[in-house]
């Protein structure tokens, strides 16, 4: 979702980068990316930049649609081609950003070839920057002030696994020196310079600027899928394969849960908390077709435990079955791959493996 609420963007398995206007459901914007398989895609959380992060294997594409105001449009090419600028005079007294991750900046090199008299290929797709990898890259997190955005390579076990890109400085950085096992999914804190990765079974809470583990929180389930922060920072939820939607509260329950839900019949592929303070919402997508809609609200007294109650379950949200031609055999699929919120209203939109997106008010 982008963070004014009248856009969303979706990726698929087949190249294809959409835009949708909320409002009205048609698409504003249709591209073809180099790489089939669009792993995530990732909004830019402020308004004053209109920039859209696509993981397409082992590339991620930082976009710029231009569908804000004509200024913000400005606004946003300058940004990076100060970036562009920076980046190459860093490069050319040092090559140890080539060890991480590479960057080419797509339309500050179209001007240049402009300048030169040069051909350019296809300048019009909006493409601003390009960040290249040795690795695929499966997940991707906007830090909330939106400068700076995590990759976490896919099914690797190395200290680079994961990076913290500065988009303003054009800079790759690698957070942890040591690796405690494959990272699963990763998530910036809403206020503090803190950064959360999860493993299959644990939490680590890192402050950035110590370089120093926080805290660690266990599970208990047997492989953590995804990581929701609560927007006012003190608590977060997990998503699980084996089934379950854990709750932490980072104050009262320390090490372990304080709520443990299960309430799906198959893994748990998204959870998903609202941004708004206004809706004490969060949401769990499952492989078994449906999303269940609970209410947690957290108090400002820090004595008080937060209070979660399961609302609604949308049933068949995403049907996990298909027949064979010629077989007439039932084929089980993936069922509700992702969900989110809408930032100011109490709509709820899903993505499933049968090719759909819905909305949900």
């Amino acid at each position: 979702m982008s963070p004014n609420g009248l856009y969303l963007a979706s990726g698929d398995e087949d190249h294809n980068l959409i835009i949708w206007n909320t409002r009205s459901g048609k698409i504003v914007r249709q591209y073809k990316l180099p790489n089939k398989i669009i792993d995530n895609v990732e909004w830019c959380p402020v308004m004053d930049m209109c920039v859209l992060a696509v993981a397409n294997e082992d590339k991620v594409h930082l976009i710029g649609p231009e569908l804000y105001r004509r200024d913000i449009t400005n606004l946003t090419r300058d940004h990076f081609n100060a970036a562009a600028k920076t980046y190459e005079v860093d490069a050319a007294a040092s090559d140890k950003k080539e060890l991480l991750s590479k960057w080419v900046f797509h339309y500050h090199n179209s001007r240049k070839a402009k300048a030169a008299g040069e051909e350019v290929a296809d300048v019009h797709n909006h493409i601003l920057v390009t960040i290249e990898f040795k690795h695929v890259i499966s997940r991707l997190s906007w830090h909330s002030k939106g400068d700076y955005l995590s990759t976490m390579a896919h099914n690797i076990q190395s200290t680079s696994q994961v990076l913290i890109h500065s988009i303003g400085q054009a800079v790759t950085q690698k957070p942890f020196s040591t690796t405690n096992g494959i990272i699963q999914c990763v998530s910036f804190h809403p206020t503090k310079p803190h950064f959360f990765a999860c493993t299959q079974t644990t939490v680590f809470q890192y402050n950035l600027q110590k370089q120093s583990i926080v805290s660690k929180y266990r599970s208990g389930a047997k492989w953590i899928s995804s990581i929701s922060m609560h927007p006012k920072g003190d608590n977060f939820i997990l998503g699980t394969y084996d089934k379950k939607v854990l709750w932490f509260d980072m104050d009262m329950s320390g090490e372990a849960p304080y709520k443990s839900l299960k309430y799906h019949e198959k893994a748990i592929r998204k959870v998903s908390y609202h941004s708004n303070a206004k809706y004490p919402l969060f949401a769990s997508a499952s492989d078994d077709g449906a999303i269940n809609i609970f209410y947690g609200m957290v108090y400002n007294d820090l004595l008080q435990n937060a209070l979660v109650v399961p609302v609604k379950v949308l049933k068949g949200a995403h049907s996990r079955t298909r027949i064979h031609a010629k077989t007439q055999q039932k084929i089980h699929k993936l069922g509700t791959m992702s969900c989110v919120w809408h930032p100011q209203q109490p709509w709820l939109f899903s993505a499933g493996a049968d090719g759909s997106i819905k909305l949900w008010v």
